[in-house]
This record gives C-alpha cells, sequence and structure tokens, in this order.
C-alpha cells in the first residue's frame, strides 16, 4: 500500500457528543515615542504551536472548543479556549485551523497569532446554496489549492480552494444506495484516506429502530483526477466501521461495525453475513478477495467485536466484550458495558490470540493521526468521566500526554 494520509480523528470509543467553545482576543498597543519601547519590543513568535479541537458534554448540552498552545497540554480547559458553539467540527492543514458549522453550512479558516498563539475568524466558504449541511466528517485536503467536502448521502462532492477559501465546483456524483434508509437506519462516510492518487472513504453504518442492515461492506472511491465516485461492496463482512485499522507498514484493513453484533442480533435475520471478519484492501483501494481474517474464531467466538484499535508487525489489538448473551431489550445492551469490555492481542499470520493489559485503565481506545512520526491515541476511562490523549512508546507502553474531564478530544495536530 503506497503513503497513507488520513483525514479526521481515527477511532475512539463510542461515546456521547459533545461541543462549544470559549474565544478570547488578545491586541498589542505599540508606542510611537522612540525614547519609551513599546510593549511588544522584546516579542518573539512561539516556536511551535499545537491545535486541539474538543467538546465539553453535559445531559443538555454539546459545547465544541478550539485551543492552540506551544507544545502539548497537560489537561485541557475551556478558560484557555475559543468557543464555538454546538454542531461543529474542529480541523487543520497548514499552519490553520479550520472549523465547520453544521447549521450555518460554512467552513471558516482560522489564524494563529504567531507570537501569543491567540485565534481569529479568517475567511468563510459557504456550501448552503449547494444544499451541504449538518453533521458531516472533516474535508480532504488534497492539496494546497483542492479541497474535497462530501456530502455522498445527497451524491454531492464539494470542492474549494483552502488557500483562498473559495468554492470552486459542486461534484455531482453517485448517492450511497441503501434500500434500508429508513426510520433510523443509515449509513454514511466519515474518515477519509489519500492513498495514491486517490482518497478512500468506508461507509460506516448505524442502525435503528427497524435493525435494517446493509447487505455487505462499502467503500467509496473518489478519484480527483475524473471527480467520479465509485463503490466497491464485499460480502464477506455484513457492514463496515467508519474508519480503517491502519497497520505500521501503511496496510489498511476493514474492520467491522462498531455495533454490528448487536445490530445483526436485533434484526433477526436469518442468515446473516459474517460479523466479525477483518478485511484487507489492496493499493487500488479494491477489496483483496484472497485475503480474510475471522477474529470471532481466532477469540473464541465472542458475542462481540467492536474494535481493531492498531495493527503492528501483523499483531492487532482488538476491543470485544466478554458477555454470555443479548438482553432482550435493546436499549439495555449498553449495561455494565464498561465492566465487560476486553482487550487482546491477535497475531493475523498464526491466529494466535493473546491478552492486552496496556489498556486495561480504558473503557475505549482509538488511534488518532500521527503527530511528529509518532502515534498518538484517545483513550476514555468511565470513571471520572475522563479522556486521554496516550502517546505510544512501544506496542505494549503508552503515556498519558493530555487529560479532558468531562468531555472529548476530537482533534489535535502539529500548526508548526
Amino acid at each position: 500500500m503506497n503513503t497513507v494520509k488520513t483525514t479526521g480523528m481515527l477511532k475512539r470509543h463510542f461515546s456521547p457528543i459533545l461541543m462549544i467553545t470559549i474565544i478570547g482576543l488578545l491586541s498589542f498597543l505599540t508606542s510611537c515615542d522612540d525614547d519609551d519601547p513599546g510593549p511588544d519590543d522584546n516579542l518573539t513568535e512561539a516556536a511551535s504551536a499545537i491545535s486541539y479541537g474538543f467538546r465539553i458534554e453535559s445531559p443538555t448540552s454539546q459545547i465544541y472548543y478550539l485551543g492552540v498552545y506551544e507544545d502539548f497540554v497537560d489537561e485541557l480547559s475551556v478558560g484557555d479556549a475559543v468557543e464555538l458553539g454546538p454542531n461543529q467540527r474542529i480541523w487543520s492543514f497548514g499552519e490553520h485551523p479550520y472549523t465547520w458549522s453544521g447549521d450555518a453550512s460554512t467552513i471558516t479558516k482560522w489564524n494563529v497569532d504567531t507570537i501569543d498563539l491567540s485565534l481569529s475568524r479568517g475567511e468563510t466558504v459557504s456550501f448552503a446554496s449547494a444544499g451541504i449541511s449538518g453533521n458531516l466528517g472533516e474535508p480532504v485536503f488534497f492539496s494546497e489549492e483542492r479541497a474535497f467536502f462530501f456530502a455522498l448521502v445527497e451524491g454531492k462532492v464539494a470542492e474549494f480552494n483552502p488557500t483562498e477559501m473559495t468554492l470552486t465546483a459542486i461534484h455531482d456524483v453517485d448517492p450511497i444506495q441503501f434500500e434500508g434508509h429508513a426510520n433510523g437506519a443509515w449509513l454514511d462516510s466519515w474518515i477519509k484516506y489519500t492513498a495514491g492518487d486517490k482518497i478512500l472513504l468506508p461507509i460506516g453504518f448505524i442502525a435503528g429502530s427497524e435493525w435494517i442492515l446493509p447487505e455487505g461492506a462499502i467503500l467509496a472511491v473518489f478519484d480527483p483526477a475524473t471527480n467520479a465516485v465509485t463503490y466497491e461492496t464485499d460480502d464477506r463482512l455484513q457492514a463496515c466501521q467508519y474508519w480503517f485499522a491502519l497497520s505500521d507498514n501503511n496496510q489498511l484493513y476493514v474492520m467491522p461495525g462498531y455495533d454490528l453484533d448487536a445490530e445483526v442480533h436485533y434484526s433477526g435475520v436469518a442468515n446473516p453475513l459474517p460479523t466479525q471478519n477483518l478485511l484487507r484492501l489492496n493499493n487500488d483501494g479494491s477489496f483483496d478477495n484472497d485475503w480474510v481474517f475471522d477474529m470471532g474464531a481466532a477469540l473464541g467466538d465472542p458475542l462481540a467485536i467492536y474494535d481493531v484499535v492498531t495493527i503492528a508487525n501483523d499483531n492487532a489489538v482488538i476491543l470485544w466484550r466478554d458477555v454470555e448473551a443479548w438482553p432482550a431489550d435493546p436499549a439495555a445492551r449498553w449495561n455494565e458495558f464498561d465492566s465487560q469490555v476486553r482487550y487482546s492481542t491477535v497475531n493475523l499470520v498464526s491466529g494466535v490470540a493473546t491478552e492486552f493489559t496496556a489498556f486495561d485503565a480504558y473503557q475505549g481506545v482509538g488511534i488518532a493521526k500521527p503527530i511528529d512520526g509518532e502515534n498518538y491515541f484517545i483513550a476514555f476511562q468511565a470513571e471520572g468521566n475522563t479522556e486521554y490523549l496516550l502517546r505510544q512508546n512501544s506496542f505494549n507502553s503508552y503515556t498519558e500526554v493530555t487529560e479532558l474531564k468531562g468531555g472529548s478530544i476530537r482533534t489535535v495536530a502539529r500548526l508548526w
């Protein structure tokens, strides 16, 4: 597989969503008196800048914040971040954060002061005229002049210039096709990957009250040369996740949807497709028809598999659930979840499973974008409702870098 770039924060645990942000604008006054040096005469530019996008959650609100700091921070606080409001998304490209307002249908480019790292709003691109709005994943910043914003349910790909912040084209593409798209059952793209000259979008699935299922894992492939989308489907997996599992050699793997085992169980379908297979992609983004790995068989046929957190040296860290049977009431399926989840390492060549203890303190862990060539993860701890940014020291060793209480760390990126 060619070098793979990931768009968006990779997998984190299936937790509630949060939003809102607080902004402070600082200005420096310069004296005109040559005999009275101004306060900024000795100021120097910040050597580095790290942006954090995070949200604070309550039973009645979800509030997003954006903060920029000279280095990683021990604990995130709304007191030194900018409040964005509800229904926001936070990304970065180059030296700029970007935010999406699902209500206003706009992407805003933020400027960062190179001395005090204060934030100010820059140019904004509106997608309202194209009918693109709502809760959408990060665009793909393909180059300095081309970025793509995907609304595949509507059959639209919006192209804009992230440097000049101008809308350059709306490409009509084949929309996602799913006969069960009704009464809460839906599927869409979230995390995107640039592999070679193509953009890959796993089409994740969330069931509704009718528990209608797609007939296979679905992958969208976008070609920036033709501005066309094609869809690949593989019936060796009932439905896939919104993100891929990415190995240390940039090999992409397609994993089951996060709650797929429960979705299939409560659907009552008589002959379901496999729910615990791991699939592999070819370099061109197509499914590798010669490779499939049954994670359930390796783990002793657990009732549910939720995630493949990371893969290195053909060893996959898998999150699964140690429980005997599903409750009669689907709403009760999350009861005791935190005490029942387990992590195991499974070798994808030998099929041997071993206990993995490095994440024992957490009820959910997912990989984030690499920073400075090092892997980072987002970990959730149920006790105290706390999330952590983890730095990977080795396959079995991780350090807590940043803590956030009562919320969710959405993005972390180096601006410079």
